[in-house]
Protein backbone atom coordinates (compact mmCIF):
# COMPACT_ATOMS: atom_id res chain seq x y z
CA UNK A 1 0.00 0.00 0.00
CA UNK A 2 2.82 2.36 -0.83
CA UNK A 3 1.56 5.93 -0.99
CA UNK A 4 -1.79 5.17 0.69
CA UNK A 5 -3.12 7.93 2.92
CA UNK A 6 -5.75 8.09 5.61
CA UNK A 7 -8.56 10.61 6.06
CA UNK A 8 -6.16 13.13 7.62
CA UNK A 9 -3.80 12.95 4.67
CA UNK A 10 -1.17 11.16 6.73
CA UNK A 11 0.50 8.06 5.25
CA UNK A 12 -1.11 4.77 6.24
CA UNK A 13 1.54 2.62 7.91
CA UNK A 14 1.49 -0.65 9.79
CA UNK A 15 2.16 1.25 13.03
CA UNK A 16 -0.74 3.64 12.44
CA UNK A 17 -3.05 0.68 11.69
CA UNK A 18 -1.87 -0.99 14.88
CA UNK A 19 -2.45 2.20 16.87
CA UNK A 20 -5.97 2.49 15.42
CA UNK A 21 -6.68 -1.12 16.29
CA UNK A 22 -5.51 -0.56 19.86
CA UNK A 23 -7.71 2.54 20.16
CA UNK A 24 -10.76 0.68 18.83
CA UNK A 25 -10.08 -2.18 21.25
CA UNK A 26 -9.98 0.27 24.15
CA UNK A 27 -13.26 1.87 23.05
CA UNK A 28 -14.94 -1.53 22.72
CA UNK A 29 -13.56 -2.61 26.09
CA UNK A 30 -14.83 0.58 27.75
CA UNK A 31 -18.30 0.06 26.27
CA UNK A 32 -18.31 -3.56 27.44
CA UNK A 33 -17.32 -2.43 30.93
CA UNK A 34 -20.31 -0.07 31.09
CA UNK A 35 -22.69 -2.91 30.25
CA UNK A 36 -21.20 -5.22 32.85
CA UNK A 37 -20.96 -2.53 35.52
CA UNK A 38 -24.70 -1.93 35.20
CA UNK A 39 -25.34 -5.66 35.55
CA UNK A 40 -23.73 -5.87 39.01
CA UNK A 41 -26.40 -5.72 41.72
CA UNK A 42 -25.22 -5.26 45.30
CA UNK A 43 -27.04 -7.77 47.50
CA UNK A 44 -25.87 -6.82 50.99
CA UNK A 45 -26.96 -3.76 52.94
CA UNK A 46 -23.63 -3.07 54.63
CA UNK A 47 -22.02 0.33 54.37
CA UNK A 48 -18.65 0.55 52.64
CA UNK A 49 -16.32 2.95 54.44
CA UNK A 50 -14.58 5.68 52.44
CA UNK A 51 -10.88 6.45 52.55
CA UNK A 52 -7.87 4.17 52.29
CA UNK A 53 -5.94 2.04 54.68
CA UNK A 54 -7.73 -1.32 54.57
CA UNK A 55 -6.56 -4.55 53.03
CA UNK A 56 -9.30 -5.54 50.58
CA UNK A 57 -9.90 -8.77 48.69
CA UNK A 58 -11.61 -9.02 45.28
CA UNK A 59 -12.93 -12.28 43.85
CA UNK A 60 -15.34 -13.69 41.26
CA UNK A 61 -17.13 -16.89 42.35
CA UNK A 62 -19.61 -19.37 40.94
CA UNK A 63 -20.82 -22.44 42.86
CA UNK A 64 -18.02 -22.52 45.43
CA UNK A 65 -20.01 -23.38 48.57
CA UNK A 66 -17.60 -26.10 49.80
CA UNK A 67 -14.69 -23.62 49.68
CA UNK A 68 -16.33 -20.44 51.02
CA UNK A 69 -15.96 -21.13 54.79
CA UNK A 70 -12.25 -21.87 54.47
CA UNK A 71 -11.75 -19.01 51.99
CA UNK A 72 -13.16 -16.37 54.33
CA UNK A 73 -11.43 -17.82 57.38
CA UNK A 74 -8.00 -18.08 55.76
CA UNK A 75 -7.94 -14.58 54.31
CA UNK A 76 -9.31 -12.96 57.46
CA UNK A 77 -6.53 -14.62 59.43
CA UNK A 78 -4.02 -13.45 56.83
CA UNK A 79 -5.14 -9.87 57.35
CA UNK A 80 -7.95 -9.04 54.89
CA UNK A 81 -10.29 -6.39 56.34
CA UNK A 82 -13.03 -6.44 53.69
CA UNK A 83 -14.20 -8.70 50.85
CA UNK A 84 -15.71 -7.60 47.50
CA UNK A 85 -17.15 -10.63 45.74
CA UNK A 86 -18.96 -11.03 42.43
CA UNK A 87 -21.29 -14.02 42.41
CA UNK A 88 -21.88 -15.15 38.82
CA UNK A 89 -25.32 -16.66 39.45
CA UNK A 90 -24.43 -19.52 41.78
CA UNK A 91 -27.03 -22.22 42.42
CA UNK A 92 -25.40 -24.16 45.29
CA UNK A 93 -25.91 -21.83 48.26
CA UNK A 94 -22.73 -19.79 47.78
CA UNK A 95 -24.64 -16.51 48.14
CA UNK A 96 -26.26 -17.57 51.43
CA UNK A 97 -22.84 -18.34 52.90
CA UNK A 98 -21.57 -14.89 51.96
CA UNK A 99 -24.57 -12.76 52.90
CA UNK A 100 -24.79 -11.61 56.48
CA UNK A 101 -21.06 -11.16 56.97
CA UNK A 102 -20.51 -7.49 57.75
CA UNK A 103 -17.13 -7.42 56.05
CA UNK A 104 -18.41 -9.08 52.86
CA UNK A 105 -19.93 -7.00 50.04
CA UNK A 106 -21.65 -9.25 47.54
CA UNK A 107 -22.49 -8.31 43.95
CA UNK A 108 -24.63 -10.55 41.75
CA UNK A 109 -24.72 -10.83 37.97
CA UNK A 110 -26.23 -13.28 35.51
CA UNK A 111 -24.22 -11.98 32.57
CA UNK A 112 -21.73 -14.06 30.62
CA UNK A 113 -18.39 -14.75 32.30
CA UNK A 114 -16.80 -15.10 28.85
CA UNK A 115 -18.18 -11.77 27.63
CA UNK A 116 -16.89 -10.14 30.83
CA UNK A 117 -13.42 -11.17 29.67
CA UNK A 118 -13.49 -14.15 32.01
CA UNK A 119 -14.39 -11.99 34.99
CA UNK A 120 -11.67 -9.37 34.36
CA UNK A 121 -14.20 -6.62 33.63
CA UNK A 122 -16.08 -7.24 36.88
CA UNK A 123 -12.84 -7.15 38.88
CA UNK A 124 -11.81 -3.88 37.27
CA UNK A 125 -15.15 -2.27 38.05
CA UNK A 126 -14.78 -3.15 41.72
CA UNK A 127 -11.08 -2.23 41.84
CA UNK A 128 -11.85 1.27 40.62
CA UNK A 129 -14.92 1.73 42.78
CA UNK A 130 -13.62 0.29 46.05
CA UNK A 131 -9.91 -0.49 45.76
CA UNK A 132 -8.24 2.87 45.24
CA UNK A 133 -5.99 3.77 48.16
CA UNK A 134 -5.96 0.23 49.52
CA UNK A 135 -3.63 -2.74 49.32
CA UNK A 136 -5.65 -5.38 47.50
CA UNK A 137 -5.66 -9.15 47.06
CA UNK A 138 -7.06 -10.64 43.83
CA UNK A 139 -7.81 -14.36 44.08
CA UNK A 140 -10.29 -17.10 43.23
CA UNK A 141 -12.05 -19.30 45.77
CA UNK A 142 -9.70 -22.23 45.10
CA UNK A 143 -6.52 -20.17 45.53
CA UNK A 144 -4.34 -19.73 48.62
CA UNK A 145 -2.01 -16.75 48.35
CA UNK A 146 1.25 -17.15 50.29
CA UNK A 147 4.60 -15.33 50.43
CA UNK A 148 7.91 -15.61 52.29
CA UNK A 149 7.21 -15.80 56.05
CA UNK A 150 3.43 -15.68 55.55
CA UNK A 151 3.15 -17.92 58.60
CA UNK A 152 4.28 -15.04 60.87
CA UNK A 153 3.94 -11.86 58.75
CA UNK A 154 0.39 -10.77 57.89
CA UNK A 155 -0.67 -8.75 54.86
CA UNK A 156 -0.17 -5.43 56.62
CA UNK A 157 3.40 -6.44 57.37
CA UNK A 158 3.85 -7.43 53.73
CA UNK A 159 2.42 -4.08 52.64
CA UNK A 160 4.90 -2.21 54.84
CA UNK A 161 7.75 -4.19 53.31
CA UNK A 162 6.59 -3.41 49.76
CA UNK A 163 6.12 0.27 50.59
CA UNK A 164 9.68 0.40 51.95
CA UNK A 165 10.85 -1.18 48.70
CA UNK A 166 8.92 1.50 46.78
CA UNK A 167 6.89 -0.87 44.60
CA UNK A 168 3.24 -1.33 43.65
CA UNK A 169 2.80 -5.07 43.76
CA UNK A 170 4.04 -8.59 44.41
CA UNK A 171 3.91 -11.23 41.67
CA UNK A 172 3.17 -14.87 42.38
CA UNK A 173 3.86 -18.27 40.84
CA UNK A 174 0.83 -20.49 40.26
CA UNK A 175 1.37 -23.86 41.98
CA UNK A 176 -1.01 -26.72 41.22
CA UNK A 177 -1.82 -28.77 44.34
CA UNK A 178 -3.23 -32.32 44.54
CA UNK A 179 -3.67 -35.27 46.89
CA UNK A 180 -2.30 -38.82 47.02
CA UNK A 181 -5.84 -40.22 46.80
CA UNK A 182 -7.73 -41.06 43.60
CA UNK A 183 -9.06 -37.76 42.31
CA UNK A 184 -12.63 -39.08 42.53
CA UNK A 185 -12.13 -39.68 46.27
CA UNK A 186 -10.44 -36.34 46.99
CA UNK A 187 -13.57 -34.86 48.54
CA UNK A 188 -13.47 -31.32 49.90
CA UNK A 189 -16.23 -30.87 52.48
CA UNK A 190 -17.46 -27.45 53.66
CA UNK A 191 -14.96 -25.97 56.08
CA UNK A 192 -12.12 -28.35 55.15
CA UNK A 193 -8.60 -26.96 54.77
CA UNK A 194 -7.63 -27.58 51.12
CA UNK A 195 -3.94 -27.76 52.01
CA UNK A 196 -4.60 -30.63 54.40
CA UNK A 197 -6.42 -32.53 51.66
CA UNK A 198 -4.09 -31.63 48.76
CA UNK A 199 -0.56 -31.12 50.10
CA UNK A 200 1.43 -32.20 46.99
CA UNK A 201 2.77 -30.29 43.98
CA UNK A 202 5.13 -31.02 41.08
CA UNK A 203 8.76 -30.43 42.02
CA UNK A 204 9.35 -29.33 38.41
CA UNK A 205 6.81 -26.51 38.74
CA UNK A 206 9.26 -23.89 37.38
CA UNK A 207 10.20 -25.92 34.30
CA UNK A 208 8.47 -25.80 30.94
CA UNK A 209 6.73 -29.11 31.54
CA UNK A 210 3.23 -30.36 32.18
CA UNK A 211 1.62 -29.83 35.61
CA UNK A 212 0.28 -31.96 37.10
CA UNK A 213 2.14 -34.35 34.83
CA UNK A 214 -0.60 -36.97 34.53
CA UNK A 215 -3.18 -34.50 33.20
CA UNK A 216 -0.93 -33.20 30.41
CA UNK A 217 -1.67 -29.58 31.32
CA UNK A 218 0.71 -26.68 30.80
CA UNK A 219 -0.63 -23.82 32.95
CA UNK A 220 0.66 -20.28 32.95
CA UNK A 221 3.17 -19.96 35.78
CA UNK A 222 3.31 -16.20 36.12
CA UNK A 223 0.31 -14.54 37.72
CA UNK A 224 -0.36 -10.84 37.95
CA UNK A 225 0.53 -9.10 41.22
CA UNK A 226 -1.80 -10.87 43.61
CA UNK A 227 -1.10 -8.24 46.24
CA UNK A 228 -0.97 -4.69 44.96
CA UNK A 229 -1.59 -1.06 45.77
CA UNK A 230 -4.61 0.11 43.80
CA UNK A 231 -4.08 3.60 42.37
CA UNK A 232 -6.50 4.49 39.59
CA UNK A 233 -6.69 0.97 38.29
CA UNK A 234 -5.27 -1.43 37.33
CA UNK A 235 -6.39 -2.87 34.01
CA UNK A 236 -6.57 -6.67 34.17
CA UNK A 237 -5.49 -8.74 31.17
CA UNK A 238 -5.21 -12.38 30.15
CA UNK A 239 -7.52 -13.82 32.77
CA UNK A 240 -5.71 -12.09 35.64
CA UNK A 241 -2.21 -13.05 34.48
CA UNK A 242 -1.17 -9.45 33.90
CA UNK A 243 -2.05 -6.13 35.56
CA UNK A 244 -1.26 -2.75 33.97
CA UNK A 245 -1.63 0.57 35.77
CA UNK A 246 -2.99 3.51 33.71
CA UNK A 247 0.22 5.54 33.91
CA UNK A 248 2.32 2.49 33.02
CA UNK A 249 4.23 2.63 36.32
CA UNK A 250 3.78 -1.08 36.88
CA UNK A 251 6.79 -2.02 34.80
CA UNK A 252 9.39 -4.37 36.17
CA UNK A 253 10.90 -1.61 38.33
CA UNK A 254 7.56 -1.18 40.11
CA UNK A 255 7.07 -4.88 40.93
CA UNK A 256 8.83 -6.30 43.97
CA UNK A 257 12.00 -8.31 43.62
CA UNK A 258 10.31 -10.71 46.02
CA UNK A 259 7.85 -13.29 44.71
CA UNK A 260 4.95 -15.13 46.30
CA UNK A 261 2.99 -18.20 45.30
CA UNK A 262 -0.65 -19.07 44.73
CA UNK A 263 -1.51 -22.61 45.77
CA UNK A 264 -4.28 -23.73 43.41
CA UNK A 265 -6.72 -26.38 44.67
CA UNK A 266 -8.61 -27.33 41.51
CA UNK A 267 -8.02 -31.07 41.69
CA UNK A 268 -10.75 -32.29 44.02
CA UNK A 269 -13.66 -34.64 43.37
CA UNK A 270 -16.06 -31.83 42.42
CA UNK A 271 -13.87 -31.16 39.38
CA UNK A 272 -15.90 -33.77 37.46
CA UNK A 273 -19.17 -31.86 37.85
CA UNK A 274 -17.45 -28.54 37.10
CA UNK A 275 -15.92 -29.93 33.91
CA UNK A 276 -19.21 -31.36 32.68
CA UNK A 277 -21.01 -28.10 33.38
CA UNK A 278 -18.30 -26.05 31.71
CA UNK A 279 -18.32 -28.21 28.58
CA UNK A 280 -22.01 -27.31 28.30
CA UNK A 281 -21.69 -23.61 29.21
CA UNK A 282 -18.53 -22.86 27.19
CA UNK A 283 -17.86 -19.86 29.41
CA UNK A 284 -14.26 -20.55 30.36
CA UNK A 285 -11.24 -19.47 28.28
CA UNK A 286 -10.08 -23.09 27.98
CA UNK A 287 -13.47 -24.81 27.91
CA UNK A 288 -12.78 -27.03 24.93
CA UNK A 289 -9.01 -27.53 25.02
CA UNK A 290 -7.93 -27.77 28.66
CA UNK A 291 -11.22 -28.95 30.17
CA UNK A 292 -11.87 -31.35 27.32
CA UNK A 293 -8.41 -32.81 27.89
CA UNK A 294 -9.12 -33.16 31.60
CA UNK A 295 -12.33 -35.06 30.93
CA UNK A 296 -10.62 -37.39 28.45
CA UNK A 297 -7.85 -38.15 30.93
CA UNK A 298 -10.29 -38.77 33.77
CA UNK A 299 -12.65 -40.90 31.66
CA UNK A 300 -9.70 -43.02 30.53
CA UNK A 301 -8.37 -43.43 34.09
CA UNK A 302 -11.33 -43.43 36.53
CA UNK A 303 -9.02 -44.18 39.50
CA UNK A 304 -6.42 -41.58 38.51
CA UNK A 305 -4.00 -40.57 41.28
CA UNK A 306 -1.92 -37.48 40.50
CA UNK A 307 1.08 -38.16 42.73
CA UNK A 308 4.20 -39.43 40.95
CA UNK A 309 7.96 -39.64 41.46
CA UNK A 310 8.35 -35.91 41.01
CA UNK A 311 5.70 -34.96 43.58
CA UNK A 312 6.74 -32.88 46.59
CA UNK A 313 4.81 -32.47 49.84
CA UNK A 314 4.31 -28.84 50.89
CA UNK A 315 6.16 -27.93 54.09
CA UNK A 316 5.99 -24.15 54.27
CA UNK A 317 7.21 -20.88 52.83
CA UNK A 318 10.88 -21.56 53.56
CA UNK A 319 10.68 -24.72 51.43
CA UNK A 320 9.28 -22.82 48.43
CA UNK A 321 12.02 -20.20 48.75
CA UNK A 322 14.68 -22.93 48.79
CA UNK A 323 13.10 -24.49 45.67
CA UNK A 324 13.21 -21.11 43.89
CA UNK A 325 9.43 -20.97 43.52
CA UNK A 326 9.14 -18.02 45.93
CA UNK A 327 11.75 -15.32 46.38
CA UNK A 328 12.58 -13.12 49.33
CA UNK A 329 12.76 -9.37 48.74
CA UNK A 330 15.81 -7.10 48.96
CA UNK A 331 14.79 -5.92 52.44
CA UNK A 332 15.18 -9.36 54.02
Amino acid sequence: MAGARGLTGSPVTSSSISALGTQLLRVARAANAVVHRRSLRKLDGHEIPHGGGEVRLFAVLRNEAPRVPWFLRYYEQLGVDRFFIVDNDSSDGTRDLLLGRRNVHLFHTKRSYRNAEYGCVWREVLFRAYGVGHWCVAVDADEMFIYPEYETVNLRGLARSLESEGVLGLRAIWVQMYSDLPLRKTELRPGDEPLMLCPYFDGSTLEASRHPAKLAWIPSLNKAPFFFLCEGGPTVWVGQHEFVWPDRRARESQISKARGAVLHFKFTSDLYAKLEEEMRRREHFASKGKYGGFLSALDGHPDLVLTHQGSVRFEGSEQLVELGIMREGPLR
